[in-house]
């Protein structure tokens, strides 16, 4: 798979990310961490998948911090 290509939205969706995200301790651990430090260009994009899908998570914390809650909003509108 070629993750340099691949926009916010691309990340979102994709299942081995989303895996990632939502279990620290699924198996591809250590292969995203070494993923993200050798695409310093890709940490943006990175940061707001997972922000996405921690937000969509059904367990993630109802008191949302109002950065986390105003983005919310920009995605939603």
């Amino acid at each position: 798979m070629n993750y340099t290509r691949y926009r916010v939205e691309d990340f979102v969706l994709d299942p081995c990310f989303k895996q990632w995200v939502l279990n620290k301790f699924h198996p591809l651990n250590v292969y995203w961490i070494l993923w993200v430090r050798n695409h310093p260009e890709k940490n943006e994009d990175i940061k707001e998948a997972r922000m996405i899908l921690l937000i969509l998570n059904p367990s993630y914390p109802d008191d949302m911090d109002d950065r986390v809650q105003s983005r919310w909003q920009e995605i939603c509108n």
